[in-house]
């Protein structure tokens, strides 16, 4: 799924694109909770175990920077990072353990 120069450039920029690992029933639920997660952060006036606030947040106004712990707050977070494709890039970007 992702190559000898995809895991060099993972090793000395960090990260890299891998496009197609989830079908298209896995990403369409992916987007909906996260809809959902996005929709409850209306009324949060400031960061807390679930999100992490842009600085122009307002609780009337969410400016969601990051969801903290994904696979706490939705399974399906999980779920996704142990499908074979996704275990099959991350052993060969981490190794087996």
């Amino acid at each position: 799924m992702i190559s000898d120069q995809d895991v060099a450039k993972y090793r000395e920029e960090g990260c890299i694109l891998v496009e197609n690992v989830l079908d298209r029933a896995q990403l369409e639920s992916a987007r909906s909770v996260i809809d959902g997660i996005l929709a409850n952060a209306k009324g949060k006036p400031t960061h807390d175990d679930i999100y992490d606030f842009e600085p122009t947040h307002t609780a009337d106004s969410p400016r969601v920077r990051r969801i903290k712990k994904p696979h706490v707050v939705n399974r399906l977070f999980w779920d996704l990072v142990r499908t074979p494709r996704m275990l099959a890039i991350l052993t060969k970007l981490l190794g087996s353990n």
